[in-house]
């Protein structure tokens, strides 16, 4: 059982990486993705477990949480059949996201206890390698080559992207590393203070220069609710003086050398205008999709494609959902909808009778900042991050009264 353990650390560990590292690094062609290769691996090592032993999944969460995505699976693969709407390479990544989902239930109910230590240490270390290139990103203006900074105007092009496409859902990944690093600080019981302060500052950092404004909401509002106490004043004092001391000569160094436009990043933090404007366009015309297909959905990833045959000039040009939830309703219609909703309100009761109501928030979190990601259907961590928090809840023996009162 220990060589197992030790195998299956180390497999979910590089399957963490690259649900993060995503397109970003793969092997000559970009169809060979590390994390396809990874998930190959770990899909092949249960195989091998469950040759020598059976898994018994028991636990409510695993169950519910199953059930669900595989019925979305199964019901958004039909429609897209039965529309003629199939995109091979759409299908393909569909696929591996169910495999992912398959693949982390099974590791959390291998050993729940391993597989969130694992999950926080490959997260922190994936925080700060990410941070190294951003820092490239913002001096050099290079990205790697999947980043949409690479043909972008002039005066944004130091936005910094990492792994992913667009800076929002680099900024959004950060900040749910950060929540989760907070939750695991809360759940082992440990005092990481000076850690997360940094991640904090980090994270509230990358938020700005990539102009996120929901992740500097929701790290602004969780940074009040976890650290302006008492007992973290001293620390608090400390890192605000040592930021004090080192922004002065920072901010003179980016106004010299044109690093980036700081007064264009803070006139982009209001949440009027036109942005909010297609905000709400988007999300009333992702609503009024049911009127199609009698509300069946339109298939797999077919957002972006309802959005560009509505053709809506309100949209001034924007063909991305930005919330998760109401992608999911374009893609796959009110009957998942509904169930995922049911999935949701099932979860939070459950959260509430053992009084987790931490939990309650970071779900709640979650849905804002998959707000800010233009599309979040192939974004593979926060299907671990979902995961690892609704059901290693339910796993983990744990101090609920403690551990997870907002006190």
């Amino acid at each position: 059982m220990m060589k197992i353990d030790i195998q299956s650390r180390r497999i979910l560990g590089l399957l963490i990486i690259a649900s993060i590292a995503g397109p970003a690094i793969y092997i000559g062609i970009q169809e060979l993705q590390l994390f396809r290769i990874a998930l190959l691996i770990s899909t092949l090592f249960i195989i091998m477990i469950y040759s020598h032993k059976k898994l018994n999944v028991r636990d409510v969460n695993s169950i519910i949480v199953l059930a669900f995505f595989s019925f979305y699976f199964f019901w958004t693969i039909s429609i897209s059949i039965f529309l003629s709407n199939l995109n091979i390479n759409d299908l393909f990544n569909f696929f591996i996201l169910y495999l992912l989902i398959l693949n982390i239930i099974f590791y959390i109910n291998l050993n729940p206890k391993s597989f969130f230590d694992v999950l926080y240490k490959i997260s922190i270390l994936m925080f700060f390698i990410m941070f190294i290139i951003a820092l490239w990103e913002i001096m050099t203006h290079n990205h790697l080559a999947v980043s949409t900074s690479n043909n972008v105007a002039s005066y944004i092009e130091y936005m910094p992207t990492t792994f992913f496409t667009n800076p929002n859902d680099f900024a959004a990944i950060l900040t749910m590393i950060i929540l989760f690093s907070l939750y695991n600080n809360r759940i082992m019981q440990k005092n990481n203070v000076k850690l997360l302060l940094i991640m904090f500052i980090i994270a509230e950092f990358i938020a700005f220069i990539t102009n996120s404004r929901l992740n500097i909401l929701v790290l602004s509002l969780t940074f009040i609710l976890y650290f302006i106490k008492p007992k973290y004043f001293l620390h608090i004092l400390i890192i605000t003086i040592i930021i004090l001391g080192i922004s002065i000569p920072i901010v003179d160094f980016i106004k010299t050398n044109d690093i980036f436009n700081i007064d264009y990043l803070i006139a982009g933090l209001g949440f009027g205008g036109d942005s909010t404007s297609v905000r709400s366009t988007l999300y009333l015309d992702a609503i009024l999709s049911i009127e199609k297909n009698f509300g069946l959905g339109h298939g797999i990833n077919s957002s972006m494609l309802y959005f560009l045959n509505l053709n809506d000039p309100a949209l001034h040009g924007a063909v991305n959902t930005h919330n998760y939830v109401l992608e999911l309703l374009i893609n796959s219609g009110v009957v998942v909808f509904f169930f995922f909703i049911l999935l949701n309100i099932f979860l939070t009761y459950r959260f509430i009778v053992k009084k987790m109501y931490f939990n309650i928030y970071l779900l709640f979190m979650y849905y804002i900042i998959l707000m800010s990601s233009s599309s979040s259907l192939f974004l593979w961590y926060h299907y671990i991050f979902f995961l690892g928090l609704i059901i290693n809840s339910n796993n983990l023996l744990l101090n609920h009264k403690q551990i997870y009162n907002l006190k």
